[in-house]
């Protein structure tokens, strides 16, 4: 019998757990550790959230714009949109006969996205905020007769979104 080959062939059998292992260890340490920015995402969401809450087959309902519940009619959670806070929302409709608007949420977020649209070279910052905005050609009844207006939705995000967890 050979013992000094299966030393040293175990030996090697060792080193190769051990790498192996280390670059399992590394490729999960890396993995989880990624930042993660879900502003875009989340700006876009609420937005879309939003507009199939107020907007119903083109229809607009006007009462709940400026219903004192129409964060939980549109499941929302209105304690996320204070003066201080990472959201902003800005529900703005308009016609020939009305107008209605609204506004929650950190002013300066708004502020920082129109700037940022105005200026020609993006700004990069880690936690710049995210907006998303957009008008909606949609219809509403006055007096029983059908007339069109613009709903226009802006909403701002900094929340970063962190790291990722399990």
């Amino acid at each position: 019998m050979n013992n000094r080959g299966e030393k040293l062939f175990s030996i090697w059998w060792f080193i190769n757990l051990a790498l192996v292992g280390m670059v399992a260890i590394a490729g999960v340490f890396l993995f989880f550790n990624k930042e993660v920015n879900t502003m875009n995402f989340e700006s876009t969401l609420i937005y879309n959230n939003i507009v199939s809450c107020v907007v119903e087959n083109g229809f607009i309902n006007l009462s709940l714009i400026n219903d004192s519940s129409f964060f939980k009619k549109c499941n929302i959670n209105e304690n996320l949109f204070n003066l201080n806070g990472q959201y902003y929302l800005s529900i703005n409709f308009s016609s020939d006969s009305s107008s209605i608007s609204e506004s929650k949420g950190n002013p300066q977020l708004k502020q920082d996205c129109l700037r940022d649209e105005k200026n020609v070279q993006k700004i990069q910052a880690k936690s710049y905020p995210s907006c998303f905005s957009s008008n909606e050609n949609v219809y509403y009844y006055d007096n029983g007769i059908v007339k069109s207006g613009q709903l226009y939705v802006f909403v701002g995000t900094s929340e970063n979104g962190g790291i990722a967890k399990q």
